[in-house]
């Protein structure tokens, strides 16, 4: 005789979802740490208040990039933010693993936002390297050409990471809006 326990079936679980799940865990898990020891070193090692002022008396500080500036500024702000965003990823990597649906939904949103944040890191990255030309050129003879070099290899390297993490991001919010693994979170 069957009971009303024994009709429910049980959901399979994929072993894509676990091992994003588990691989999300361990790099959010060491990211949050990070933040943690980061936040901690910055703030007891770096006097960032003693620091601007000394920026903007030596008149350097019109020098700096305005995205700069701001990030000088706003340095508490990144780091609370970064921190905030690697705990989300690991709450939402622990309920991935436990096939709860709020966290496939979060952990899409969070991929995006990983998505678009590569995309601006990238257009940042090339409007800092814009001030290179003007470095090489009072650079001793020769040293110039290097940094160039390395200014475009560095270029292409962020170029191709950005690429190849955004297509496996894409990848993953695709199988996790897959109706087999909706179906997986009893969402169908």
């Amino acid at each position: 005789m069957s009971t009303p326990a024994a009709a429910i079936a049980v959901r399979p679980r994929s072993s894509f979802v676990t091992v994003v799940a588990w691989i999300s865990i361990i790099l959010s898990g060491l990211s949050t740490f990070m933040a943690i020891v980061q936040g901690v070193m910055v703030l007891m090692v770096f006097p960032f208040g003693e620091m601007r002022s000394m920026i903007h008396g030596l008149g350097a500080y019109p020098a700096i990039p305005p995205v700069m500036q701001f990030m000088l500024d706003n340095v508490g702000i990144f780091f609370a933010l970064s921190l905030a965003f690697s705990c989300l990823t690991l709450l939402s990597s622990v309920g991935l693993l436990n096939r709860k649906n709020w966290a496939r939904v979060t952990f899409i949103w969070i991929l995006v936002l990983g998505m678009l944040g590569s995309i601006a890191g990238l257009f940042l990255q090339f409007h800092m390297f814009a001030s290179i030309p003007a470095i090489t050129e009072a650079a001793p003879e020769g040293l110039g050409d290097q940094i160039l070099l390395m200014a475009r290899a560095m270029k292409a390297a962020v170029v191709v990471f950005v690429a190849v993490s955004g297509a496996m991001s894409a990848w993953i919010i695709a199988r996790l809006s897959s109706r087999e693994v909706k179906a997986e979170f009893g969402q169908v």
